[in-house]
C-alpha cells in the first residue's frame, strides 16, 4: 500500500513537472488538464512500443488543446523527458560509489561502468554546448557544415528557448527539484515492494536497480517494456546481490512492479481517456461547418 501511494505521488509529480515546463513556455494549459493528458499517456504506454510511447499521444492532445503553439508543446515534452532521464542519471551516479564494491570483483563490468560514465559526461557537455553555444559566432566553414545537419531547426529552437529558461530560473529550478523528488518516490515504491517480497536489499541498491529498469523499458524494443523489464530485473538483482534473486523471484517482482505501479495507473488513464475523448467529440460536433 505504501508503494502504491508512493507511485501515485510520483505520477502526480510528473504532471506537476510538465505543467511547470509549460508555464516556462507560457503554454496556457491548466494543471487539471495536464493531469488528464498524463494519465491518458500512461494508458497508451501500456500497449505502445516502449514505456514512453504515451508521449506521442500527449503531444497530439496537447496540440489539439492549444493548436497555435504546436512547436512549444512538442518541445515541452522533449524537455520534460530529457529532464526526467537526466535526473535519473544524477541519482544513479550519486548512488554508484556506495555500491561499486559489489561489482568491483568483475573487471569487465567495472570497465563498462567507467565507459558509461565517460559517455554520460560527454553527453552532458554536448547538451550544454548545443544549448548555449553562440552559433552566429562560429567560423564560416563550421556554419556551412551546420546548415547540413538534419533536424537543426529543433536544436536552434532549443537554443533560443534556453534564454527563456534562464530568465525564468525559479520555474526551471522548480522543475529540476520536482524531477528529483519524482524519482525518489519511484525508488521508494520499488523499495516497499522489495520489502513486501522479503528481499534483502538496501535503498541505495534499489536506486540503481530501478534506474536500470526505467532505462531498459524506455527503449522502444517491446510493447510496454514487457520482456525487457524481466531481463533488466534479473540482471540488476544478480549484479547487486539481492537475496534471494532466483529467476522466479525476479519475474514475480517484475510483474508486481508493473501491475501495481504502471498498469494500475494505465487502467485509470483508460477511464480518463473515455471521458476526455467523449468530451472532445462533443466539442467537435458543436463547431459550425465551414462555408466551403
Amino acid at each position: 500500500l505504501l508503494g502504491i501511494l508512493a507511485s501515485l505521488l510520483a505520477t502526480l509529480g510528473v504532471c506537476l513537472r510538465w505543467w511547470t515546463i509549460l508555464r516556462i513556455q507560457s503554454v496556457p494549459l491548466t494543471y487539471p488538464h495536464v493531469l488528464k493528458l498524463v494519465f491518458i499517456g500512461q494508458f497508451f504506454s501500456a500497449f505502445l512500443m516502449g514505456a514512453n510511447g504515451g508521449d506521442v499521444v500527449r503531444i497530439f492532445y496537447a496540440i489539439r488543446a492549444v493548436p497555435d503553439q504546436k512547436a512549444k508543446v512538442t518541445l515541452t515534452i522533449l524537455i520534460d523527458r530529457f529532464l526526467g532521464i537526466g535526473m535519473l542519471v544524477v541519482w544513479m551516479a550519486a548512488a554508484l560509489p556506495f555500491e561499486i564494491h559489489r561489482v568491483a570483483r568483475d573487471s569487465e563490468m567495472v570497465g563498462r561502468i567507467e565507459l558509461l560514465q565517460i559517455l554520460l559526461a560527454l553527453g552532458v557537455v554536448a547538451g550544454l554546448v548545443l544549448l548555449f553555444l553562440p552559433y552566429h559566432r562560429l567560423p564560416a566553414p563550421v556554419q556551412r557544415l551546420w546548415q547540413r545537419v538534419p533536424g537543426r531547426e529543433v536544436i536552434q529552437k532549443l537554443h533560443a528557448d534556453s534564454k527563456l529558461y534562464l530568465s525564468r530560473w525559479h520555474l526551471s529550478a522548480a522543475a529540476v527539484l520536482i524531477a528529483a523528488v519524482v524519482h525518489l518516490f519511484n525508488f521508494a515504491a520499488a523499495y516497499c515492494l522489495a520489502l513486501a517480497f522479503g528481499l534483502d536489499v538496501s535503498f541505495v541498491s534499489m536506486i540503481l536497480i530501478v534506474g536500470t529498469i526505467i532505462m531498459a523499458i524506455g527503449a522502444p524494443l517491446s510493447i510496454g517494456g514487457h520482456g525487457i523489464r524481466e531481463v533488466a530485473v534479473i540482471t540488476a538483482f544478480t549484479l547487486f546481490e539481492v537475496v534471494p534473486s532466483t529467476r522466479e523471484v525476479c519475474v514475480a517482482f517484475s510483474l508486481m512492479f508493473y501491475l501495481l505501479f504502471q498498469f494500475s495507473w494505465s487502467a485509470l488513464g483508460g477511464i480518463v481517456y473515455l471521458f476526455y475523448s467523449r468530451q472532445a467529440k462533443l466539442e467537435d460536433a458543436a463547431k459550425p461547418f465551414p462555408a466551403s
